[in-house]
């Protein structure tokens, strides 16, 4: 009677062993670049209405737009790198 008895405790043992292991490793994830991460900047208003003046200001605005544009592009490149290590956590996925 005895000898049932221990066997059953030591399958039983063995088999909570294996099921309560370490737990997982955290995913370290990539950080996002500081400049990625700095607010768009004020737009300045253009120094007089004169044509030369106006045309300087519309390239400067097309310049910050530019790079606002690869700023976000970054972003979302960001984020899409790090989502997959994310799907487990709480949160919807990110719509596209």
């Amino acid at each position: 009677m005895l000898k049932p008895i221990l066997l059953l405790l030591i399958a039983v043992s063995i088999l909570t062993a294996c099921s309560s292991g370490p737990p997982p490793m955290p995913a370290v994830l990539p950080s996002l670049p500081a400049a990625d991460m700095q607010p768009a900047p004020e737009l300045p208003p253009p120094a007089s209405g004169s044509l030369p003046d106006l045309l300087t200001n519309h390239v400067d605005a097309m310049l910050a737009y530019h790079q606002l544009a690869q700023h976000q592009a970054n972003l979302v490149r960001w984020l899409r790198q790090v989502w997959p290590t994310l799907e487990g956590r709480s949160g919807d996925a990110p719509r596209n």
